[in-house]
């Protein structure tokens, strides 16, 4: 860049601008603990429920909610493991389990006693039907964008997305 510009090709180096290159995120809207419940009461099927949990109380991304299995999930403990995450490429219908980019990405995570009470719930009652023992299957089932939407609107919070779920309040106060 500096030699286009002793060459006269750019008046000044676009690398030397400050600001340049440098992208800000629009703010996100973060769901209240009220929303949050009202999320999780409404949302259905109800198979879908320790998800949302996971992600808002666990501050799990939507892959790493995806991504569980029922060994992950230590009652005893009172924790999940990240292991996986799981990727839906966008631009194809390929769909599988990678483990985290990074290092610190693989991580034991303490859960409130309220989280674990949904996920024995959702093991008793959704896990051994859809799962089996098969290893290969994940525990908690992907939600379709299309009810997501749905139920967020009903829960007063329509612009936010799953990976945002875990930016909630409510995995750090522990309000609902």
């Amino acid at each position: 860049m500096n030699a286009a510009v002793r060459d006269d090709a750019i008046i000044r180096n676009p690398c030397m601008i400050p600001g340049a290159g440098s992208v800000k995120s629009r703010e996100r809207k973060i769901a209240t603990a009220d929303q949050v419940v009202e999320l999780i009461t409404t949302i259905s099927p109800e198979r879908y429920r320790a998800a949302v949990v996971l992600a808002a109380w666990c501050a799990l991304r939507r892959g790493e909610v995806c991504g569980m299995r029922r060994e992950d999930v230590n009652l005893a403990k009172g924790t999940v493991s990240v292991r996986e995450n799981h990727v839906e490429l966008l631009e194809s219908p390929v769909r599988y389990n990678k483990e985290p980019k990074t290092p610190p990405g693989k991580r034991e995570v303490t859960a409130p006693p309220h989280v674990l009470t949904f996920l024995v719930q959702h093991a008793e009652r959704w896990a051994s039907q859809e799962c089996g023992d098969r290893p290969d299957q994940p525990g908690v089932p992907t939600p379709a964008a299309p009810r997501r939407r749905a139920h967020r609107r009903r829960a007063a919070c329509p612009s936010r997305r799953t990976e945002e779920d875990r930016h909630c309040p409510c995995w750090s106060v522990g309000a609902c």
